[in-house]
């Protein structure tokens, strides 16, 4: 272990996974060893380090002054209705952003920041770490090791798992995201490098920061979780999606017209098919799911285990993919993209814009169906019905992706080369 160089990573471990725990995983393959620094979710591994530090929280914090659990919604606490809640549009749900904007600045983990540059100040003082690494989301992991670089001298990378002031799930007012803008540029003049995961952003970035500096490092899946059973196919057709589904972003209204049109025009019974939504259930889902009588053939399941989610992917028929309606987020790669693209299984894009990034990176995999409405989906779903019935791959795709190329193992070997050639330079 003395050969190896070290790089230690601020990074909360509950919004980083799997990106940065999975590369550190294998940063020793490559000659580096890894210690992370998290408020949450610390256990050493045979492979890294994780300092444990505790996440302050400003939205728990609030609670606590007012005596709710940290479970509890603060709207349900005060009486708001469920419809009320789930509309964005709301004089409410307006009111709630502002305050938001004003406490959570610049994110609801502020806390962390002071708590994370002692830990990452102190571990320097006990090892050696050749490189500094932070990843964002949150945002305090940036502005924490911009302090640590700029008392101690060491590199740091900065890596983009989300964009900051222009992310594209942005959340609050012009004013409020001048003023990130104005913190990031700030925050990141003493970065040595920055690092992100599509290539639209590595632009956005470097326009931004006027740095040639801007690497990328895709996601990936992580090659150990890979199924070790042999799926056979499921006697119905069974859709998933695994993760989350974002309200008025994702346009899971049109996934769900199509299937209800499929159900009724095929005459199909419950069991023949199957559409499994994988993670934070969701209201609009399962009212619209009512409302079309779709409660025997469309579930919402729950969260599971990154191991059990890749079963499910692998063991489903085909996979449910949604990207953003938003013109800001074009450029965005969905974070099971590439899981799902391991599969070899086809993938329904549902998407209001055919030439987003997501939709080049499943249609030139092989694996894509590009659903813009009610119509294509109904085309899709039919397709694959008939292919599933028929015992046929559902034509006209073969799916033939390089899935040794979006391996995590091959993205910390990029993370490796990215590293030394900031310590060298």
């Amino acid at each position: 272990m003395s050969s190896l160089r070290s790089v230690l990573i601020l990074a909360e471990l509950s919004h980083a996974s799997p990106r940065i725990p999975t590369i550190a995983k294998f940063l020793s393959e490559y000659g580096w060893c890894a210690t992370i620094i998290s408020g949450t979710r610390g256990a050493d591994t045979d492979n890294y380090r994780v300092l444990t530090t505790g996440l302050p929280n400003t939205e728990t914090r609030i609670k606590r002054l007012m005596r709710i659990s940290a479970e509890d919604s603060l709207q349900e606490h005060l009486g708001v209705g469920a419809e009320t809640r789930n509309d964005p549009r709301s004089a409410l749900a307006r009111a709630m952003r502002i305050s938001k904007s004003i406490v959570s600045y610049p994110d609801q983990h502020r806390g962390w920041i002071k708590v994370a540059h002692a830990a990452a100040i102190n571990a320097m003082r006990t090892s050696h770490y050749d490189v500094l690494l932070s990843s964002s989301s949150p945002v305090s992991a940036h502005i924490a090791a911009s302090r640590v670089a700029r008392e101690t001298g060491i590199p740091w990378l900065a890596d983009y798992r989300d964009l900051w002031s222009m992310n594209h799930n942005y959340q609050f007012g012009q004013f409020r995201r001048a003023l990130d803008r104005r913190r990031e540029l700030s925050c990141l003049r003493n970065a040595s490098g920055i690092v992100t995961c599509t290539p639209d952003w590595v632009d956005s970035l470097r326009r931004l920061h006027g740095q040639s500096d801007v690497f990328l490092v895709t996601n990936g899946y992580d090659p150990d979780l890979i199924p070790r059973t042999r799926f056979s196919a499921p006697d119905s057709l069974v859709l998933a999606s695994t993760g989350p589904v974002y309200p008025g972003r994702h346009n899971a209204e049109t996934l769900l017209a199509g299937l209800s049109r499929l159900v009724i025009e095929k005459g199909l019974a419950p069991g023949a098919l199957t559409m499994r939504f994988v993670g934070v259930p969701d209201p609009f889902v399962k009212a619209r799911v009512e409302r079309l009588g779709l409660e025997e053939y469309v579930f919402q399941e729950g969260q599971v285990s990154r191991e059990d989610s890749m079963s499910i992917q692998w063991g489903s028929s085909a996979l449910v993919m949604f990207s953003w309606a938003n013109a800001d987020a074009n450029g965005h790669y969905p974070l099971r993209a590439f899981e799902y693209l391991a599969t070899a299984k086809p993938i329904l894009l549902f998407t209001t814009n055919p030439k987003v990034a997501a939709a080049q990176l499943v249609m030139e995999s092989g694996c894509g169906y590009l659903c813009v409405d009610e119509e294509s989906t109904f085309r899709t779903l039919s397709v694959l019905y008939d292919s599933h019935m028929a015992g046929t791959n559902p034509p006209p795709r073969t799916c033939s992706p390089s899935v040794a190329k979006s391996s995590y193992k091959v993205k910390a070997k990029e993370f490796a080369a990215i590293l030394s050639q900031l310590v060298d330079a």
